[in-house]
């Protein structure tokens, strides 16, 4: 019976067991437990590394070892203290030597033993999981390898790769699990880790059994493993990157924090990093380094505060004593005393100074008193130097008759109670430097330097300047010596011993100091600008420009630099324009380039630069200089005006007019640009328009001329302006061939400048047209006396003479002429005095010309050459060669009276009178010969005047020239 009840008890006992171990998991679930295991060792991995790592602080290791066996702790790895581990610490341990640690004194084992690194030295790898299973608790066993590439330090045995097994215990809480490692144990090959046994029955997650019991058959057990592993992977990836974005971001705001100084931030960012990656070495190195930073920072804030009280600056002793009780509210003990201290010294302070500053002098002055006598009557004024320092400063703005001695007793008074008092010194110096008692301010500065800070380079750059002004340079040097050798890399003092050197004429000094300035900071504005100054000084263009363009590109300057350097600009402009107006285009150019340099907005140097191409006749080029300007200053009405009087040479005349009006919209009162719209408009033939723009100038100028007259103040620019526009009026109204009217407007021309010389241009050219060539010369002469290098009056003036046949001043003005004419511009000029030298019977000298005309005008075509060329021969005696340029002559033009006359000349001289004769009616009948010309040559016509012919040819005189006899 009793084995009855055994044999009926043992399946409902299977049956109890089954269902115990074979609990139901959906693959979810049993995907998320293998994931948890392999965290937990990877988790172990980076435990082992933590502790091995070679910086760690001790509080802080012993911190988290304590945390990886504490149940609910943040990195808490294994289940509790209890959990045993098999030693492989010693590397002669191995599956069947071995020893049983409890976990936290195996960890300690590694901690001594082991040698420390910076980098990982613990490597797991080739991690499998078993399938999760369940006694009195899920659980699952795990094998992995384990290499340990650092030393022990006991023995000098290697460690060999060892197989572990670890059993993780798992453990659900709500919805989520965590797996916790429940032992460690050396792996026995003999003992298959996965076993069936115990393994859960894993669902699909509708409660459907993908694994039934333990059937074992290889699609079941296949499709189990590959849907568990999909789950794990996909639960490791997700958290993987979760917990690095997480850890990365946490990173970045830390480091962030660092760079702005923001500690506390950086802090709790560092925290939060370490809550993702628990065993990451460089939040937690962060942390100590703050921590130390922190402690560092604190007593740093503590004794800048006692430096500024002891030097009297109580505000600012205030404020780092709060801030050192902001950064540590703990040292508030140490702290709140001196806070308290300086609270009240500051009130009895802060309303003297108020009074100072609002000008309440002599109610400061009563109050200093008052504190004063109570800090005496308190024997404690020896603490209170400051309160004579006040009444100091109090007496240097008041207007007392012995304000001065009263606060120099009071500086010495400050300075006896406390021999170091800094700011006494400098409120002393500045006193008497406001003074102009540099020599006084001077030796205070030197007690600054010498017993209270003489490490502080300020002071020497300080003590410099005010030598400089006493002309004591080598003393001033050698303070700038001192402050670089205390500061040598602070570029403002190699600066500021650099100018010193330029205004003392050493420029290479000067150089050197510019450029050790920028040296140390490549982006010291100013020093290119001075080292570019000293360059141009020394002639070095190129270097010079360089410097200026760099340190444009910088930018930075701050406005009493700028203004200086606008005025060097133009300094240099000046120095150009000068040179310019010399015909120095080399200098020029060279002070435009550096004036560019320093100011590339300087519409003046853009202008004169164009001015100086233009002086060049490059006016293409001196085009783009003014195209600059108006680029530069859209309103610049002078860069429009020079570009039309550019666009003017080139023929570009529409284009000029439309300058001009630009011009004028931004100066309507430009009287060039009014002047020259005329001028433009008689280039383009529009010679009415242009006679009414400068007659309109004229009605404009004319009132305002007479209101100056009125009052004895005629301004010599303005009649200088009307002369100009007269002139140009007679100019318009010789091209119209009104000839009288334009001798008129000449004269008035004449009136308001006696001495102009395009004036008596226009009223030759006037007179000429008349045919009054008398008084053209004589109008021509003076245009000529006030300007003797101009071509087109020498010219004129030559016609004129030659016209008015005086024959010594048109050959003077010709010879002028080709003086000038460098580029032969004029080509006729040597023919014409030719001519002139020919009617004054200077035949040698008239063939000359003649010949070198003809040599360089092969092509010539003008008869009358050809004539004159051939009666210059006829009168050397040269028939033949008279009778080639004769017949040339004829060839060109057979019904001019003069070439005819020159045809019977040659007849008559080659003895045929009759031939002459015949000549001369085609002459006479042309209508085109003049009498002088006849009268000139009748010496050619002896042989018709002597002979048969005479008869004939005194009656065709007679006929075409009545009045010659």
């Amino acid at each position: 019976m009793k084995y009855l009840f055994y044999i009926l008890l043992i399946p409902f006992y299977l049956f109890s067991v089954c269902s115990t171990a074979q609990t139901k998991l959906s693959v979810k679930e049993t995907g998320e437990i293998s994931y948890q295991a392999k965290n937990a060792i990877s988790e172990l991995e980076q435990l082992l590394n933590f502790v091995t790592f070679s910086d760690n602080a001790p509080n802080e290791l012993a911190d988290v070892i304590e945390k990886s066996y504490t149940p609910n702790a943040r990195n808490q790895i294994f289940y509790d203290k209890t959990v045993v581990i098999e030693d492989d610490t010693d590397p002669d341990f191995h599956l069947n030597k071995t020893k049983d640690l409890p976990v936290d004194k195996y960890i300690h084992t590694l901690d001594i033993y082991y040698s420390k690194s910076i980098d990982p030295s613990i490597i797991f790898s080739n991690i499998r999981v078993s399938d999760v299973k369940k006694k009195d608790y899920y659980y699952v066993k795990l094998i992995f390898d384990c290499e340990f590439k650092g030393q022990n330090t006991k023995k000098s045995s290697p460690y060999k790769l060892q197989t572990r097994q670890a059993t993780i215990r798992a453990e659900k809480n709500g919805n989520r699990w965590k797996a916790f490692i429940y032992g460690i144990t050396f792996y026995d090959p003999r003992k298959p880790f996965d076993t069936k046994e115990n393994n859960v029955i894993v669902t699909s997650g509708e409660d459907q059994p993908i694994v039934l019991g333990n059937k074992e058959t290889s699609d079941n057990q296949i499709a189990v493993k590959e849907a568990v592993d999909k789950v794990a992977l996909a639960r490791a990836e997700e958290e993987k990157k979760a917990k690095e974005a997480a850890y990365n971001d946490a990173i970045r705001i830390a480091n962030t924090a660092m760079e702005n100084n923001d500690y506390q931030t950086a802090l709790d960012a560092y925290h939060k990093a370490i809550e993702y990656n628990s065993f990451a070495p460089l939040p937690r190195l962060q942390i100590q380094k703050i921590e130390r930073d922190f402690k560092h920072r604190l007593e740093s804030l503590i004794q800048t505060a006692e430096g500024y009280q002891k030097s009297r600056s109580y505000d600012d002793a205030l404020t780092y004593y709060r801030k050192a009780l902001e950064a540590q509210p703990e040292a508030s003990a140490r702290i709140q005393p001196q806070i308290s201290l300086l609270t009240n010294r500051i009130s009895e302070i802060v309303p003297i100074r108020t009074k100072i500053e609002t000008g309440h002098i002599a109610e400061a002055i009563s109050d200093c008193d008052e504190l004063i006598r109570q800090k005496n009557k308190q024997k404690v004024i020896k603490d209170y130097p400051d309160l004579y320092l006040l009444r100091a400063q109090c007496y240097v703005r008041s207007s007392q008759r012995n304000a001065y001695t009263k606060a120099l007793d009071d500086f010495s008074e400050a300075i006896t109670l406390d021999p170091l008092y800094l700011d006494a010194y400098l409120t002393r110096a500045t006193y008497y430097e406001n003074r102009k008692e540099l020599d006084k301010a001077v030796i205070d500065y030197d007690y600054i330097t010498t017993r209270i800070l003489p490490n502080e380079a300020k002071y020497y750059l300080k003590k410099a300047r005010l030598k400089e002004q006493l002309g004591l340079t080598k003393q001033a040097v050698a303070d700038y010596d001192k402050a670089i050798q205390l500061a040598p890399n602070n570029p403002l003092y190699h600066l500021q011993k650099g100018m010193l050197e330029y205004r003392n004429h050493d420029l290479e000094a000067a150089r050197h100091s510019y450029s050790q300035a920028l040296n140390l900071n490549v982006t010291y504005t100013e020093a290119y600008y001075q080292r570019g100054i000293a360059f141009a000084d020394q002639q070095k263009i190129e270097e010079a420009a360089a410097d200026f363009r760099k340190a444009q590109k910088l930018g930075g300057a701050d406005s009493l630099t700028v203004r200086f350097l606008r005025a060097k600009s133009n300094e240099y402009h000046n120095i150009g324009a000068t040179a310019l107006r010399n015909r120095d285009t080399k200098k020029s150019d060279n002070m435009f380039t550096l004036a560019l340099a320093l100011d590339p907005n300087n519409n003046s140097v853009w202008i004169s630069r164009g001015d100086s191409y233009y002086e060049k006749k490059d006016y293409k080029k001196a085009l783009e200089y003014y195209n600059t300007a108006t680029l530069a200053n859209s309103r610049n009405s002078e860069g429009y005006y020079k570009k039309g009087l550019a666009l003017m040479q080139l023929k570009q005349n529409k284009e000029a007019l439309a300058n001009f009006n630009t011009a004028l919209q931004y100066n309507n009162t430009y009287l060039d640009v009014y002047k020259s719209i005329g001028d433009v408009l008689l280039a383009m033939n529009q010679i009415t328009q242009a006679t009414a723009n400068y007659q309109r100038l004229i009605e404009v100028l004319l009132p305002v001329y007479q209101n100056q007259q009125k009052k004895m103040q005629v301004d010599a620019s303005l009649k200088q302006n009307l002369a100009e526009l007269y002139a140009e009026v007679a100019k318009c109204q010789n091209q119209l061939q009104a000839y009288a009217n334009a001798v008129q407007s000449a004269d008035q021309s004449l009136t308001y400048d006696p001495l102009y010389a395009e004036a008596y241009y226009q009223r030759g050219i006037a007179y000429q047209a008349l045919k009054q060539y008398t008084n053209a010369a004589e109008a021509l002469s003076r245009a000529v006396r006030q300007k003797p290098n101009y071509l087109p009056y020498q010219y004129t003036y030559g016609m004129s003479a030659l016209k008015a046949e005086k024959y010594t001043d048109a050959i003077a003005a010709f010879t002028q002429v080709l003086a000038l004419d460098n580029e032969q511009s004029i080509k006729d000029t040597r023919y014409l005095r030719g001519v002139s030298f020919y009617h004054q019977n200077k035949i040698e000298e008239a063939l000359q010309d003649f010949i070198l005309f003809a040599v360089k005008n092969p092509n010539e075509v003008n008869p009358k050459f050809y004539t004159y060329y051939g009666l210059a021969h006829l009168h050397k005696k040269q028939t033949n060669a008279a009778a080639k340029h004769l017949q040339k002559a004829y060839s060109l033009n057979k019904m001019d009276g003069f070439v005819l006359l020159g045809m019977a000349c040659l007849a008559s001289e080659q003895n045929k009178p009759q031939e002459a004769i015949q000549w001369l009616k085609k002459a006479f009948q042309s209508r085109k010969l003049e009498y002088a010309a006849l009268r000139k040559e009748e010496d050619l016509l002896r042989s018709v005047r002597t002979g048969s012919t005479y008869a004939e040819y005194i009656k065709l005189k007679k006929m075409y020239f009545p009045n010659s006899y």
